[in-house]
């Protein structure tokens, strides 16, 4: 499921940089440019796409073929606060690295407003079952399209959090972490930004 969640992310990113670009090329020259970089970003859209239809169905298999016995425990970490952890430590990460960037006072409000709902989203998850069923709902959601707002801004992370992709990783984070090891929630989902943003950005922003 990592490998395509993410796919998932880096395509979203690559193609919304690519509208960025197409956009900034027709704004500056006019109707008929950024069109390499229009047919990029639909590249980019299917890529995303069929990586959503692979996540999708790997998390269908694996709950279908999850262990009562590990669910159970898996619920008793929930119970016990591990999710609301995992929201709040990464509520904290990714403020880090947005107050790290150069971005501008509005964006910042849009970033703010987007990750209390996300993080809120997440941390109000009570049970192993409501976890994979929101993240089903949640793929199903994306599948409809990549996100295509303005966003004025390449940074990965905000593109990310603006798409809804980072809930996808948060929430997979949170499944591998509660099901299959117990603990490192939060580390799970840092290495999942790292390989969504790869290079200096993904370590620092």
């Amino acid at each position: 499921m990592a490998t395509h969640a993410v796919a998932a992310a880096r395509s979203q990113v690559a193609h919304s940089r690519a509208m960025s670009a197409s956009r900034r090329a027709q704004a500056l020259i006019g109707d008929g440019a950024g069109g390499e970089s229009a047919w990029a970003a639909q590249q980019h859209a299917r890529s995303r796409a069929a990586s959503l239809e692979h996540f999708g169905a790997a998390l269908a298999e694996f709950t279908a073929a999850a262990d009562e016995a590990r669910v159970s425990r898996a619920d008793g970490l929930i119970a016990a606060g591990a999710i609301r952890e995992l929201a709040a430590s990464a509520r904290h990460t990714v403020t880090a690295r947005l107050l790290a960037s150069d971005i501008s006072p509005d964006q910042a409000a849009a970033a703010a407003a987007a990750l209390n709902q996300r993080m809120d989203d997440l941390a109000s998850i009570g049970s192993f079952g409501q976890l994979t069923e929101f993240l089903g709902r949640h793929l199903d959601n994306l599948s409809a399209g990549p996100y295509d707002g303005p966003l004025q801004s390449d940074l990965c992370i905000l593109i990310l959090l603006l798409s809804s992709v980072l809930l996808v990783l948060a929430l997979l984070a949170a499944i591998i972490c509660i099901f299959t090891l117990g603990a490192g929630c939060s580390e799970i989902l840092d290495q999942l930004i790292a390989q969504a943003c790869p290079g200096t950005e993904g370590a620092a922003g």
